[in-house]
């Protein structure tokens, strides 16, 4: 009974597994064959995928684990082989449910005589003869020749149907034609308003032009051909300028047409907020000043800040500064990898523009960035102008006072203010530099009004003497300065008292004698308006 029952196991098995083949593999050929003609979509080929492992499933329990688990055992084991050797007479079966159902009204020794008996019929049959090898034979000559034929036509058909089984595994690759597609461009990310070139090699049977099919996504279809590249065999090239916006592409060479691709047209990366920072030198006391992008009239000396938010994260950003050959990389934030800061020196009187460069994640890089106009403007020295005295020489007594009233300006602020003299004609003498009080807040622009006073000279000049005098002024420049100003330069001669009142007499006479003229001008015109008066009331 083992060994039928072993014989029974090992032919169910093999019965099984012909049978499952027989069913699992002659659908796949129509299907390779309709992919081969037709060429289906991946997700009909994923959907067809998983129906066939279904039925290689349900094929398997049908002719396989179900028939395997309805394999007689025990007393139907016996059954099975009293019908196939009807010679025993029911003693097989006798002698299996006595042997393990002992009744106390049958005698052991009846048991024994019976299963002595049983033993000696069954070991004259062959197990062979119970269970034939003939059904396993004639299903595997129904089963093996179709599968032998399938072997060869895929043997002959190679590798058309590797491929053809590769994708049916779902592998993205093109249906096999006359014509085959080894390279495609494939998915392409270009900036708006690029150029891409879409290329493809095939071998095979080489047509003079290929076909790139353009689908847009407003449901236009664009047909253009793919030129042959010279020089290069069967390789196929299309340029295409200028791009707007996104869409999908296949190319077809011959009867060879490839996966559906797609050109991503991506906008350039660019600076939508900019923020222009001008830290002023610290002597200036303005601190800190956001400028517009069209005013960027910077003092030398200051500090540019440049912090700008992009409109896709990058990846680079550079800062290229015109007219001095410079440029700096930012270094982006992983947490904030769209905006972008630089700050640097504005020391370089060359300095005469600003540009931002920027590449975003997809390696777009920006075109045609703003260029921003920069101006270095150095920080000028004060302006002094001398206002009184009116004349350019200045007569004055040893113990008299001069009153001197200058205005002094200056772009940024006035630092310090001197009235400085020297005897005339010197040119080895230091200048004698009195120093004038100034405000704090004094700001860009002065005017002042100081009583010299002769006598404080040390030491105190002689009558004749000729001095020259001037105001000096200097700003708060503590970088590259300070700047230095000055008046021009007036002379005061020493005199007598009494040549002075003669002076003040003479310049009093030049006075009353000029308001004289003034007075007799004034009535002359009074006349004049007069007789007009009167003419226009006599005329008719």
């Amino acid at each position: 009974m083992a060994e039928v029952r072993s014989r029974l196991r090992r032919f169910c098995l093999w019965g099984g597994l012909l049978g499952t083949l027989t069913r699992v593999v002659v659908p796949v050929v129509p299907w390779l064959l309709g992919d081969w003609w037709v060429g289906f979509p991946r997700g009909l080929r994923a959907a067809g995928l998983g129906i066939w492992l279904g039925w290689v499933l349900w094929t398997v329990w049908r002719q396989v684990v179900r028939p395997y688990g309805k394999l007689p055992q025990g007393d139907a084991l016996a059954l099975f082989i009293e019908r196939s050797a009807p010679s025993l007479r029911s003693r097989l079966i006798s002698a299996v449910q006595l042997g393990r159902d002992s009744l106390d009204a049958i005698p052991a020794a009846f048991v024994d005589r019976l299963q002595a008996d049983a033993h000696r019929a069954a070991a004259t049959l062959d197990p062979r003869t119970l269970v034939p090898v003939e059904g396993l034979r004639r299903q595997a000559w129904r089963t093996l020749p179709g599968l032998l034929v399938l072997g060869i036509w895929l043997g002959l058909a190679w590798p058309t149907s590797g491929i053809l089984i590769r994708r049916a595994l779902l592998e993205d690759v093109a249906v096999p034609r006359k014509t085959r597609l080894l390279e495609v461009t494939g998915p392409v990310r270009v900036g708006r308003g690029d150029e891409v070139t879409l290329r493809a090699r095939a071998e095979g049977m080489i047509p003079d032009a290929g076909v790139l099919e353009m689908r847009h996504g407003s449901g236009r279809v664009q047909t253009v051909p793919l030129d042959r590249e010279p020089g290069k065999p069967g390789a196929f090239a299309r340029v295409l300028p200028g791009l707007a916006s996104s869409f999908q592409y296949r190319v077809r060479v011959n009867d060879a047409e490839s996966e559906p691709f797609t050109v991503e047209v991506l906008p350039r990366p660019l600076i939508t907020n900019l923020t222009l920072t001008q830290v002023w030198p610290a002597y200036t006391g303005r601190g800190e000043q956001v400028r517009r992008a069209g005013e960027l009239s910077l003092l030398k000396g200051s500090r540019l800040r440049v912090e700008g938010e992009a409109n896709r994260p990058l990846t680079n950003a550079v800062l290229r500064i015109g007219g001095a050959d410079r440029m700096m990389e930012a270094e982006l934030d992983a947490g904030t990898p769209d905006r972008v800061r630089f700050e640097f020196p504005v020391d370089d009187e060359r300095i005469n523009s600003l540009t931002l460069d920027l590449k975003d994640r997809d390696g777009i890089p920006s075109r045609d960035s703003a260029v921003y106009a920069v101006e270095v403007v150095p920080d000028r020295a004060p302006q002094v102008r001398l206002v009184l005295p009116a004349r350019r020489e200045e007569l004055a007594t040893r113990r008299g006072t001069v009153l001197v009233a200058f205005e002094a300006e200056d772009d940024v602020g006035l630092g310090e203010l001197w009235l400085c003299h020297q005897a005339a004609g010197s040119t080895n003498t230091t200048p004698v530099r009195v120093a004038l009080e100034v405000e704090k807040d004094v700001g860009t622009a002065l005017k002042r009004r100081v009583d010299w006073v002769i006598a404080s000279m040390k030491p105190g000049p002689a009558e004749g003497a000729m001095i020259e005098f001037w105001i000096e002024a200097t700003d708060r420049n503590d970088v590259a300065g300070p700047g230095v100003g000055r008046s021009e330069k007036y002379l005061l001669r020493v005199v007598s008292e009494a040549e002075k009142r003669a002076d003040l007499l003479a310049r009093a006479g030049d006075a009353i004698g000029r308001l004289g003229d003034v007075a007799q001008g004034q009535d002359r015109l009074n006349e004049s308006l007069g007789r007009i008066i009167m003419l226009r009331q006599t005329a008719p």
